[in-house]
């Protein structure tokens, strides 16, 4: 039979764990949820834009133009202009670094490839597949790390 203050002494005890682990479940919920919105505001798009990429996955026509510069802070930008319907549309992106030596020869073979929408070629993209964001890269392990830690803590 245990006595009162034993009794007592493991109740404090089984309150400071829950307590802790509640504590331990709150800050790790707001780690990921700040790390989460990093990743998607770091790496993302606008609703606006993501609307326009799926479209032009649905309805774009591919065109291929030899206008095509790289420019911006540390040549991370492609500027390409194309026509169509005898008009002449222009556009920017941010350039994977596996097209970066690829524009000189897109302003010379003229395969640089641009998708638009025929009802409005103002709403246009260079045609490959963006890259996984790099914070998403590095922030996702961090997130797996310190949930597994805290599982560690929880269940030790």
């Amino acid at each position: 039979m245990i006595d009162a203050d034993e009794q007592h002494s493991v109740m404090s005890r089984v309150l400071r764990n829950i307590s802790e682990n509640i504590y331990l479940i709150a800050i790790n919920t707001l780690l990921s949820g700040v790390f989460v919105t990093m990743i998607l505001v770091g790496g993302s798009l606008t609703p606006k834009e993501i609307e326009a990429g799926k479209e032009l996955k649905r309805e774009g026509v591919l065109t291929y133009t030899n206008d095509v510069q790289v420019g911006g802070i540390r040549s991370a930008t492609v500027f390409y202009t194309f026509i169509y319907d005898g008009k002449s549309y222009s556009g920017k992106a941010l350039l994977p670094r596996e097209y970066k030596e690829r524009v000189p020869n897109y302003s010379k073979t003229g395969k640089f490839p641009v998708r638009f929408l025929p009802r409005d070629p103002s709403i246009n993209h260079p045609d490959w597949t963006e890259p996984f964001p790099f914070l998403a890269c590095f922030l996702i392990p961090v997130v797996l790390v310190q949930w597994v830690g805290m599982a560690k803590a929880i269940f030790r």
